[in-house]
């Protein structure tokens, strides 16, 4: 990003825009690492699976679409929400060629107020809320797109069942624990 937008203009004598400078190195960047979940989630396909649809006569295209991509799409979804995330952060780094961002927006508000902690804090929570959603609905996405070939999770599995699952348990264990002498005595402490 820094090449685009500082070297160029020296070295070539052409300025990209800001904004342009950004994304072209973002996507660039990240364009790469995103070929490169695909072309691995293509090569994880079982090669049988492949066989399977020459032999049933698919063309090309139509095994890429039937086949390939169907159980080629769940193993995406989570390296594509870890480059998500990474994209995320990434974003701060434009504010350093003045394109306008959340952390361009909290610079400008720390030199007019003075205020680092307070502003940097919310800025913090604000890309872990983005960073938090974008995770939940690439999971949401993942858990639909597993559902859809037959590889759904067993019920019960979630985060929030692991928890209510433990506070049953603590729960039970209470209620067995021995009771207290004053308890046990006939007719009750008084």
């Amino acid at each position: 990003m820094f090449w685009l937008f500082f070297v160029m203009r020296l070295g070539f004598e052409f300025q990209l825009v800001p904004m342009w400078a950004a994304v072209l190195a973002l996507g660039v960047t990240y364009g790469a690492y995103g070929s490169e979940i695909v072309r691995g989630a293509l090569a994880a396909v079982a090669p049988a699976q492949r066989e399977a649809a020459i032999a049933l006569s698919f063309s090309p295209a139509q095994r890429m679409r039937r086949v390939v991509l169907p159980q080629a799409i769940p193993e995406m979804i989570p390296p594509f929400n870890n480059l998500l995330i990474e994209l995320l952060k990434a974003t701060a780094l434009v504010s350093a060629v003045s394109v306008a961002d959340i952390t361009f927006a909290a610079q400008l508000s720390r030199l007019a107020t003075g205020e680092s902690l307070e502003i940097y804090s919310i800025i913090l929570v604000l890309y872990f809320v983005l960073a938090f959603l974008l995770t939940r609905a690439m999971r949401l996405l993942e858990r639909k797109a597993k559902a859809s070939i037959g590889q759904a999770p067993p019920p019960g599995d979630g985060l929030l069942a692991k928890l209510t699952k433990g506070s049953a348990k603590a729960r039970a264990k209470r209620s067995a624990a021995p009771k207290t002498a004053d308890a046990l005595a006939p007719g009750g402490a008084k």
